[in-house]
């Protein structure tokens, strides 16, 4: 079975295994569309791999032979990049990677089976991984072996049937609102302040912010587009429309410059989001403000802000671009003055009322 995938070059090319063996194919283009339709040309004209004449169906094995774990993994890789943010390639790198050292990368793909995944789960579960990081683990290795299945390689997930660990829930970190004026005071004046402001006013997440531009700001509509371009790309890669309100709207207001990024060092430069981020770290510590915020805590500052004030889960899921709604769960607890209004609307005295009568 032949894939499509995308090299470092940006070149599409066709991967496929034959007698055991990888073979590259280059579609000598970077256009996706043109790319896609030159693969299934390709697929239909059923054109032998190494000679470019007809081949005969059953020349054509059924399952890819003898194809290592660690060929498997090179594979998913170079899809993953293709198709996935920076951030989880470097979570599929670094899962898979483990995985290939635990089993050993020449181990067949096609016999790894149940049980070296329920080892491979208690070695991870030893006490100093967090269940929720080893569930984590474990969800990226299903998704590795699903596309294994899809591309024909083995025939069954051997994930399948794996139990996650139990764990509890917790609240995820945020900024009370007398913390937030605290951190707001201590970096006043600083390029660090906006950004913090526009974070809990978007709930943007720090990627799309240090890569959003004027050109998705639409301020007489009051909208930003989050999206991906060239060099960027989005959690789910899917766009979506943020409104921009009143508050928000004075602060972009405010600023002179509106050319190229919303938020660019002085020479025009991007910042990088580990600078953002170690500059954050460094205000929470100088405020002796809870060590276990990050970043990313501001977003989470904005969904709290949310709920609390009475905003459905749905339209928070839609806000923060959460591509399911178990995602937006983590904040069901603080709408308790909404459930207050619901139980207000439950009475007894009626009911007693029409008992004695």
């Amino acid at each position: 079975m032949a894939t499509l995938i995308k090299n470092p070059a940006g070149i599409y090319q066709i991967v496929f295994y034959e007698r055991g063996k990888r073979i590259w194919r280059s579609l000598s283009t970077r256009d996706r569309n043109i790319a896609n339709k030159r693969f299934l040309e390709y697929e239909k004209a059923g054109i032998s791999r190494t000679n470019g004449t007809p081949s005969k169906p059953e020349e054509r094995p059924q399952k890819p032979p003898d194809i290592t774990l660690q060929q498997a993994i090179d594979e998913y890789l170079s899809y993953a990049r293709a198709n996935f943010s920076v951030n989880t390639c470097r979570d599929y790198v670094s899962i898979t990677k483990s995985i290939s050292k635990f089993l050993g990368p020449d181990i067949p793909v096609c016999e790894v089976t149940i049980r070296d995944i329920e080892r491979y789960k208690a070695s991870k579960n030893n006490g100093k991984l967090s269940p929720h990081t080893v569930n984590y683990d474990l969800r990226c290795i299903k998704a590795f072996f699903n596309l294994l299945v899809q591309w024909n390689m083995i025939e069954k997930n051997p994930c399948k049937g794996i139990k996650r660990l139990r764990t509890d829930d917790t609240i995820r970190p945020y900024l009370q609102r007398e913390e937030l004026q605290k951190l707001l005071a201590y970096t006043a004046g600083s390029v660090l302040q906006p950004i913090i402001v526009f974070a809990v006013l978007t709930g943007l997440r720090l990627g799309e912010i240090v890569n959003l531009t004027w050109d998705d700001i639409m301020l007489e509509k009051r909208k930003i587009i989050v999206r991906s371009n060239g060099g960027f790309r989005t959690k789910t890669g899917k766009m979506r429309t943020l409104p921009i309100n009143s508050e928000l709207y004075r602060l972009l207001t405010d600023m002179r410059d509106k050319t190229g990024l919303l938020f660019k060092q002085e020479n025009g430069e991007p910042y990088r989001g580990e600078f953002i981020s170690k500059q954050f770290k460094k205000a929470v510590r100088e405020c002796k403000l809870n060590p276990k915020l990050h970043f990313h805590s501001l977003r989470h500052t904005f969904g709290s802000y949310l709920v609390e004030q009475g905003v459905s889960l749905f339209h928070v899921q839609q806000l923060m671009g959460h591509s399911s709604p178990y995602v937006t769960q983590i904040y069901a607890h603080l709408g308790s003055a909404e459930l207050m209004s619901s139980v207000e609307k439950l009475r007894t005295d009626p009911l007693i009322g029409e008992t004695g009568a």
